[in-house]
């Protein structure tokens, strides 16, 4: 961990819900989250943030493999970019933000998801 980290493990948190894909191993799940920096920096994004007003314009807010329901950020991290798009850049080495135009997200049955709780502090 960096000292960036250790600020904002430090800061008041709250529990991030996580959805799955039916078919997901929530084992593997939360290897992949151990083991990525991006998925873990996503966590603490996601779990200290703020909601944001107007959600991401990114596909990575589109609900395409992003977990999180929501657009939050954390200003003064990850440069601003919300918890989705950090999660996405950790798969594709996305270096595309975040932009402040409104996004129509679709109902979470509609594209395959399921939601579990996990408490990430």
């Amino acid at each position: 961990m960096n000292t960036d980290e250790d600020r904002v493990i430090a800061m008041p948190s709250r529990n991030v819900e996580i959805r799955v894909s039916v078919n997901e191993d929530l084992r593997r799940l939360t290897a992949r989250i151990l083991r990525r920096e991006g998925y873990f920096r996503a966590i603490l994004v996601h779990s200290r943030g703020h909601p944001s007003n107007s959600p991401c314009a990114n596909k990575c807010a589109r609900n395409n493999g992003v977990p999180f329901s929501g657009c939050v950020r954390l200003p003064d991290f990850q440069d601003g970019a919300c918890s989705a798009c950090v999660w996405a850049s950790s798969d594709q080495e996305s270096t595309k933000r975040y932009t402040e135009k409104p996004l129509t997200l679709g109902r979470a049955e509609e594209i395959g998801w399921t939601s579990t709780r996990a408490v990430f502090r």
